[in-house]
């Protein structure tokens, strides 16, 4: 399987949405509806904004996908984020399904690993990591996650450019991976 990746850390102020341009490089932004939209409308604007990139933007259109899954140690305390949260992740989930684009959907812990070696590393570590080994330069964390979920489905596209030794962090981060 070859072509195109697109890399989403789903977000309902701040989406994150990374892909590789014509030119080779690795281009990263935010998608917001506005503070201003709420409810089912704040997710068909940023279900709307996702498709449009997949299909306009992204030269060729992705043969992946890759999207954050859910923060399952979140916990209760703010129930109706989370279900904000599940609401946008199930409406991305079909929409990039009803356009025969396949999904790999990689746990927050299993990018951490992935970038840092370490599941349990904070934000910042994510963004040094990537700067160093890829010389990202992003303004917002939601770039640089969005961007390691590039580099994640384009490893998972060509397995040679994960490291050889079956027990390094890259490889067994990509186990924990699973597709729609």
């Amino acid at each position: 399987m070859s072509g195109a990746v697109v890399g989403i850390d789903p977000s309902l102020n701040s989406l994150g949405i990374a892909y590789r341009r014509a030119d080779g490089e690795v281009y990263a932004t935010c998608i917001g509806a506005g503070k201003s939209v709420r409810g089912a409308a704040r997710l068909v604007s940023l279900r709307d904004s996702v498709m449009y990139h997949v299909r306009h933007v992204v030269f060729p259109q992705p043969s992946l996908v890759v999207l954050e899954g859910y923060a399952m140690g979140f916990g209760a305390r703010n129930s109706s984020a989370i279900t904000g949260m599940a609401e946008l992740g199930g409406i991305l989930r079909v929409a990039l399904y009803e356009a025969g684009i396949r999904v790999m959907i990689v746990p927050p812990t299993v990018l951490k690993m992935f970038v840092t070696g370490k599941g349990n590393a904070d934000k910042e570590a994510v963004s040094t990591a990537l700067t160093n080994e890829f010389k990202f330069k992003f303004s917002k964390s939601d770039q640089y996650d969005a961007a390691g979920l590039l580099m994640m489905g384009e490893a998972q596209l060509n397995k040679r450019l994960l490291p050889r030794d079956a027990r390094h962090a890259k490889r067994r981060a990509m186990q924990g991976c699973t597709f729609l």
